[in-house]
């Protein structure tokens, strides 16, 4: 083998490897959904008792699910995807659903004070009747069917059950 071949594989290996990556290898560290997965002990956990408080499911895929009244205290959400998923009358406060994929995802009565949904989609999604104070919504993407977020800058409904009783 000459010295100019063996020059030329040298330098053929090093354009392999950085094609690879930049092509395949940076763009999944870089992914956030990738980068920060969901923990299997707290997917199962939720599965199980249908409760995770303070659980890291970012990135997590729960679309179509039934979380129905689902405590989600301080969970970390951010960038799953909620799509199609029943989250009324589940407790989200403080929660991170921040760039979270809540298309179609029924809200209803869901406890969201002091959420993070910046970025979330929310497009046909129904927050009527949820409580909304303090939560972050700015960049929220919504559309003429998204429901219960029309007068969410004045939401005084979670102050609700203590007037009820």
């Amino acid at each position: 083998m000459t010295p100019k071949s063996t020059v030329l594989q040298r330098h053929r290996h090093a354009l392999y490897l950085s094609l690879l990556v930049s092509t395949v290898l940076l763009p999944i560290a870089l992914n956030p959904t990738t980068a920060a997965a969901a923990s299997r002990s707290d997917l199962d956990r939720l599965s199980r008792t249908g409760s995770c408080v303070g659980c890291d499911l970012s990135g997590a895929d729960l679309s179509d699910l039934d979380l129905r009244e689902a405590d989600l205290e301080d969970a970390n959400l951010r960038n799953a995807d909620l799509e199609n998923t029943n989250l009324r009358e589940a407790n989200l406060e403080n929660a991170n659903l921040r760039s979270a994929n809540l298309e179609n995802a029924n809200l209803r009565g869901a406890n969201l004070r002091d959420a993070n949904l910046r970025d979330a989609d929310a497009r046909d999604a129904d927050f009527r009747d949820a409580r909304l104070r303090g939560a972050n919504l700015d960049g929220v993407m919504v559309n003429r069917n998204t429901e219960g977020l029309e007068d969410w800058e004045n939401d005084d409904r979670d102050d609700r059950d203590d007037r009820e009783t």
